[in-house]
């Protein structure tokens, strides 16, 4: 059976909304310790496998570990989101 890898950077990409500018803008965030687990978990799901994680532990021990570790940023009017989601301090 082949064998599984994973890479994980540790972070993730999201596309973002600045209401000062009207401008959407695709922003780079840490994951929380859940979010990578669940990536090292991928590594095994369904058969042998490893995962690579490409930041330190120390790095790893700073995440939250459930939150979001994204500072949502409000959604323009035409999508639809009237409502800004929280925003999560790092």
């Amino acid at each position: 059976m082949a064998r599984s890898f994973v890479a994980d950077s540790g972070k993730v990409k999201e596309m973002g909304y600045e209401t000062e500018s009207g401008v959407h803008s695709l922003q780079e965030y840490w994951i929380s310790k859940a979010s990578a687990n669940q990536r090292k978990g991928r590594a095994g799901r369904t058969g042998p496998g490893h995962c690579f994680r490409l930041y330190s532990q120390e790095q790893f021990n700073a995440f939250q570990a459930f939150c979001p570790s994204t500072p949502y940023a409000p959604q323009p009017p035409e999508s639809g989101g009237s409502t800004p989601r929280p925003r999560v301090e790092q």
